[in-house]
């Protein structure tokens, strides 16, 4: 059995990558990666065949769509040449530019892995296609299924590995009630400008709350100077981290802040790795009213869900602390990491079975 894993981005930012070398690398399956190294950076990736072209977030429509026809033609070569006997591909709109190959020479045997909404995926009709081509489907969010096709089963992988879920096995006993500050935290890439600067104007004449920012971005610059603008003394900016700085400053904080635009299906849809991270560590969530992530925190107890544009984020955050309930957030933690580990396993044992 030789595979390959197909990966139109850089290794560096697609950690679900992982997901399955782990479950290759136990089995001894032999594989290559065959990725687009689409940001110029320097990897040392085994077994891979990489292809060069730089096209960066903010490049237009056109050079990304030329991105995704070269490196379609880098792949078709590369599949000619090796003959793998199965695939695994990454983001469904790359998948149409292979559409004809998977169809052709890959029919059930591929893995579509899909985790994100892209602009390509209002081309519902060829993605159920290839959806239906594949042996079957992933997804990293079961919010998906609002705009995929409902008829198929598709696998769930969620966006943490399930063997993080025992870091912490249970933090401190603490009450947001008694506390003096209370820490609010964005961990991870600091970005959706115009929503962070709703909450800082939301917390900024607070001595109680402190508001972080962990990690660099695209807004994280314009944000410093806004606050440093308006004289706001209570947030801070930490910059780059190290992953294994992560669970630390997880650990430091009281609530997470995970709210993004509404103006896409992908956010609406979407569960983020952070939000993981927070209940793994016991975190109380701010999420946007209206999204997936919403009817998991009102679910599981997780949290509190608002509309930045509407909602007095501060009353908001202050009547929720009010009214916590440490043994019914802690409860809600634990039901929730207990139901995605077990569909974690599921992913593993469908993998393993592809294989």
């Amino acid at each position: 059995m030789r595979l390959a894993l197909i990966l139109p981005a850089n290794v560096l930012h697609a950690p679900y990558l992982n997901y399955y070398t782990e479950i290759l690398d136990k089995t001894k399956v032999q594989y290559d990666i065959i990725n687009w190294n689409k940001l110029n950076l320097k990897e040392d990736i085994i077994n891979a065949y990489t292809f060069n072209f730089k096209c960066g977030y903010k490049s237009n429509t056109l050079s990304k769509i030329v991105g995704y026809y070269l490196f379609s033609k880098f792949v078709k070569r590369i599949l000619c040449k090796e003959k793998y006997d199965k695939l695994i591909v990454f983001i469904p709109q790359f998948a149409l530019f292979l559409s004809d190959i998977l169809s052709k020479e890959y029919k059930q045997k591929f893995i579509l892995d899909i985790r994100d909404y892209g602009k390509a995926n209002r081309y519902i009709k060829r993605l159920e296609s290839i959806i239906n081509n594949s042996e079957f489907t992933v997804i990293s969010s079961a919010g998906y299924k609002k705009w995929l096709p409902l008829k198929y089963n598709y696998v769930i992988s969620h966006n943490t590995l399930f063997t993080d879920y025992n870091a912490i096995d249970e933090r401190d006993k603490f009450d947001l009630r008694n506390k003096t500050e209370i820490i609010i935290s964005n961990i991870g890439v600091i970005r959706n400008y115009h929503e962070n600067c709703k909450a800082i104007d939301s917390f900024k004449q607070s001595t109680k709350f402190k508001l972080r920012y962990i990690g660099k971005g695209i807004c994280e610059e314009d944000l410093k100077k806004y606050c440093n603008n308006n004289n706001i003394d209570n947030v801070s900016f930490h910059g780059k981290y190290s992953k294994n700085e992560e669970l630390r400053f997880y650990q430091q904080s009281d609530i997470i802040n995970l709210i993004v635009p509404m103006n896409s299906v992908g956010n609406n849809s979407a569960m983020a790795n952070r939000f993981y991270n927070a209940c793994i560590s016991r975190c109380p969530l701010i999420v946007n009213k209206g999204s997936y992530m919403a009817e998991i925190v009102k679910s599981y107890n997780l949290g509190m869900a608002m509309d930045i544009d509407n909602d007095n984020m501060i009353e908001e955050v202050s009547k929720y602390i009010n009214n916590f309930d440490y043994d019914k957030f802690i409860k809600g933690c634990k039901v929730f990491l207990s139901k995605i580990e077990n569909e974690q396993k599921i992913f593993c044992e469908k993998v393993m079975k592809f294989i």
